[in-house]
Parts: structure tokens; sequence; C-alpha cells
């Protein structure tokens, strides 16, 4: 061990000193839900607004691949493959053929198909701007973490190995969490209603994110209340918070 009465050795930047605690929570997550509110807040004081983590980029850009964990909106995340935006995307090339991340202006991609409709899905959203970065795998493919930004400045290239610190701390909490978390009672559609719930959203707002009805949506509520053994929205997003959902 090497200690030093020297206090002045070892001085965090200011964003890493505010960001350790996230990184920390992050690595204790209890579960996925909590991994993913502990990750959201990690990326907001970075000054982004979504993320998306996929563990199952493919090194050919023909094979689809689903996220793992996102806050990105479902709707979006399946449209992303559904229009097949994975093949030939100028950033996942990138990404695929170098290895590094990219910051970038949607605005500054070159104009093709591909990339006229990764932008037509990002519009109603507000998001103007992205970083992408591979990070520490566990698989035998690609691990890719994302952040998007709405509006405000571009982000820089300084932030691409912040990102990927806390896209590796991720990473690495999904390992440990995959063998050992049970099994949600909840549908897919019923987790993300709830983790919007979480996020404050009413009903109203839940039902035009997840494209249902608002009947639609508070029926959901009721099903994730009675399945949870628990009365209450409140009650609901701490069985969310605490990953028992």
């Amino acid at each position: 061990m090497i200690l030093s009465e020297a206090n002045d050795r070892f001085v965090p930047t200011p964003t890493l000193e505010l960001l350790s605690p996230l990184i920390c929570e992050i690595s204790r997550a209890a579960g996925t839900a909590a991994l993913e509110q502990s990750s959201q807040a990690a990326i907001e004081l970075l000054g982004f607004h979504y993320f998306v983590f996929i563990s199952g980029l493919s090194r050919s850009p023909d094979e689809p691949f689903r996220p793992v964990l996102a806050t990105l909106p479902k709707h979006i995340c399946d449209t992303f493959v559904e229009n097949e935006s994975y093949k030939a995307n100028p950033i996942l090339d990138q990404i695929r053929q170098t290895g590094r991340g990219l910051a970038f202006e949607l605005s500054g991609l070159p104009d093709t198909p591909t990339v006229a409709k990764v932008r037509a899905m990002f519009a109603p959203l507000g998001i103007t701007s992205a970083a992408l970065v591979p990070v520490i795998s566990a698989t035998d493919k690609l691990s890719v973490f994302g952040a998007y930004r709405r509006g405000g400045a571009a982000p820089g290239a300084d932030v691409l190995d912040t990102l990927a610190m806390v896209g590796a701390a991720i990473s690495l909490r999904m390992l440990t969490l995959f063998s050992r978390e049970p099994h949600s009672p909840l549908t897919e559609a019923q987790r993300d209603i709830l983790k919007w719930a979480a996020a404050g959203k009413s009903a109203g707002d839940i039902a035009v994110i997840m494209g249902l009805s608002r009947r639609g949506c508070e029926y959901h509520l009721g099903e994730i209340y009675r399945k949870l053994g628990v009365t209450s929205r409140s009650q609901a997003v701490a069985a969310y918070a605490r990953g028992a959902a």
C-alpha cells in the first residue's frame, strides 16, 4: 500500500467528483429498475436527457439488435429496429470499424436514407445531438452506450471518456444482475408504463408516449398494481425503485 501525506496528488475534476456517487449507485443497483434510474441521473448530470445501453451490437451491420436498457421511449427503440436504421448507419459503422466513440449533431450527419429515418424518429422528442461510445462487454458482441440531448449545445468530444465510465459501470452491473434478478411478473409494456410513472408522468402523458388510449393506460396501471400486490401508484413506484417490478 502506498500512503502519502500530500492531499493534492489526486484531485478529480468537478464533474467526476459529482459523478462519483452516481457511479457508486449504478454499481450497487438492486435490480434493472434501480439501475435505469441511477444511470439516468448520471447522464442528466452530463447534460443529456435519454440513454440507451445495447449489449448485442453485431460486428455485422446486417444483424439486428435490441437495447438492453433504455430511457428512450419503447416505440423509438422498436422503430429503430423495424426500419433497419442500424444498417448503413455512419455512427454505428464507425464504432464497429474503429472501436472509438463519437459525439455529433444530427444536423451534421450526411444526408442518407438511414440518417433521414433517425432524424424523423428523434424529431418528436426534440433530440438534436448525441454521443455514442463502445464500452466493456460481457458478450462476444459489442456493447454501446448512447446518450441523447434535447437542444442546447452539442456534446464535445471530452464527454466521451466520462460516458464510457458510466457505460462500463452499467455493463459490469448488468453482468452481476443478469443471473440473479427474479423474473418480473409484468409484461414489457407494463414495465415501460411503470417506468414512466416513476418518472412522474401522468396517465395521460404515458398514454401518449406509449401510443395507448387513456383508458387502456389506466387498465394497465390497474394490472400492474394487482400483479405487484400493491394498492397505489406510490407503492408501485417504490417496488420499481427497489427492483421488485
